[in-house]
């Protein structure tokens, strides 16, 4: 198959900025208090003109202290009191000091010339930048509507497409992180309450669900600024929920439903669980530091360390495991 244009470009482009990134960052971000940022075009161009001036510099320095070492060398004659074979040294020192000279001085014009040719492409690659913006931001919104929209069909199969297509722009496109993984907790709120009239024991969560379960409890922390997002699973059913080592830091879980849920390893640091029943989950080196288990029921949950326990906060109304461990 043949490549992605788009994702060439953004290679492409990648390496581009790599190359003037710093340049730009040196020249046009000192200071807040300049003013208006400069347009786009007049930026290019005074990098343009930096460059341009750096390459006549360098130029200039390495040809004005080679041209007097190759001088010095070729008006140079060995001195008359040195015998023959001395002066045959001499003289080839004298051949191979010319020699570096000339060498030192082509190297400097093909310095000059790769920094010519990191200047003169640069207005082709500003114009590429702003096209890879705009075809990222329209594929980005297309996939992402698409997803919003298979989210809502009927298709088990398609519904846990749409949960992974929005996992995938959550990756991405850190800006997008937030509002997804609120659209998954408001699914999992929503679907996660049905069909369990048979009782705790012969549920199963639906696979979409659980799909939206795991996305959630691997997302990525680095692009939540702490306390921007909150994501609200109260009241949730999730029993026999496999959430072993979901990242479930600050979630408020407050009144759900998560008998038989297996939370082996999860970080429940910082969770809302008040209210929640968690009767028979397996709790097994789960981190329960500052979890809100006010009113929650613990009874005969597994694997629960007192330790482990003592670093929730609890009240007099939490039911607590009827047995604990001492590790």
């Amino acid at each position: 198959m043949g490549s992605n244009p788009t994702s060439s470009a953004n290679q492409r482009l990648g390496s581009y900025q790599e190359r003037v990134g710093p340049i730009r960052a040196l020249f046009f971000n000192l200071s807040p208090c300049i003013g208006e940022p400069m347009t786009e075009k007049l930026e290019t161009l005074v990098i343009q003109f930096i460059l341009f001036i750096v390459a006549v510099l360098i130029v200039s320095g390495v040809w004005w202290t080679l041209s007097r070492m190759y001088f010095s060398a070729s008006h140079s004659e060995p001195p008359a009191d040195l015998t023959a074979y001395e002066q045959a040294q001499l003289r080839n020192q004298m051949i191979q000091l010319e020699n570096q000279a000339r060498s030192g001085l082509v190297l400097a014009f093909c310095g000059a010339a790769v920094i010519l040719i990191v200047m003169f492409p640069m207005r082709r690659f500003e114009a590429l930048s702003r096209t890879v913006d705009l075809a990222l931001q329209r594929q980005g919104t297309e996939t992402y509507g698409r997803a919003l929209e298979q989210l809502g069909r009927d298709s088990m199969t398609q519904r846990i497409g749409a949960i992974y297509a929005l996992e995938r722009i959550a990756r991405t496109g850190p800006d997008d992180h937030g509002p997804i993984m609120e659209v998954l907790a408001a699914f999992i709120r929503d679907h996660g309450s049905q069909d369990h009239a048979g009782g705790a024991r012969a549920y199963q969560v639906r696979p979409d669900v659980q799909a939206a379960l795991r996305v959630i409890g691997r997302r990525r922390l680095a692009n939540e600024v702490e306390g921007s997002l909150n994501l609200n699973l109260r009241g949730s059913y999730l029993v026999k929920a496999d959430l072993n080592r979901a990242q479930l830091k600050g979630v408020d879980l407050s009144g759900s439903i998560l008998d038989f849920a297996d939370l082996s390893y999860a970080c429940l640091d910082g969770a809302r669980l008040s209210l929640a029943t968690l009767k028979n989950s397996d709790l097994n080196h789960a981190s329960l530091h500052r979890a809100d288990l006010s009113g929650a029921d613990l009874s005969h949950a597994h694997s629960v360390a007192k330790k482990q326990f003592a670093a929730a906060r609890t009240d007099g109304r939490t039911v607590p495991p009827v047995s604990m461990i001492d590790a």
